[in-house]
This record gives C-alpha cells, sequence and structure tokens, in this order.
C-alpha cells in the first residue's frame, strides 16, 4: 500500500501490557505523528493516540485510519 505524501508508517507488536498489534505513522522528518492500537486483552478493541500535530492533510488522516482498521483488524 503506497503511503502519501512520504509519510511512512511501522507495524509494531507488543507482548507485554498492553499485549497488542500497533500501526504507528511518520512525518518525512521520522517524527511519529500518530498511532493505531489493537489491544488483544480487550476483546482486539482500537484505540488511537495523536501525538503532538500542527497540521496534516485530511486525505493523510483519512488514508492512514483506513489502513489501520484494514491492517489491525485481521
Amino acid at each position: 500500500m503506497t503511503v502519501p505524501y512520504g509519510y511512512e508508517t511501522l507495524l509494531a507488536s507488543d507482548v507485554l501490557e498492553p499485549n497488542g498489534l500497533g500501526l504507528e505513522l511518520y512525518e518525512p522528518g521520522g517524527r511519529l505523528l500518530m498511532e493505531v492500537f489493537r489491544d488483544d486483552d480487550a476483546d482486539r478493541a482500537l484505540s488511537l493516540t495523536v501525538h503532538e500535530i500542527a497540521s496534516l492533510p485530511l486525505s493523510v488522516v483519512e488514508w492512514f485510519l483506513a489502513s489501520a482498521r484494514e491492517r489491525l483488524s485481521s
């Protein structure tokens, strides 16, 4: 899947507390912008954490959330 505008994603697994899988979005300069986490101990519930963001194109946010739902729901 192509990431728009040079942003990068990283799929990360956590086996400690909380146990789950996350998708992180990084700006082209490498700063973490947001992450969606699937908590495997809480019925695989998805949660969103937004880090310090001054401005982000809505198309990037929409793409990231759709990608996270697709990649973390399986």
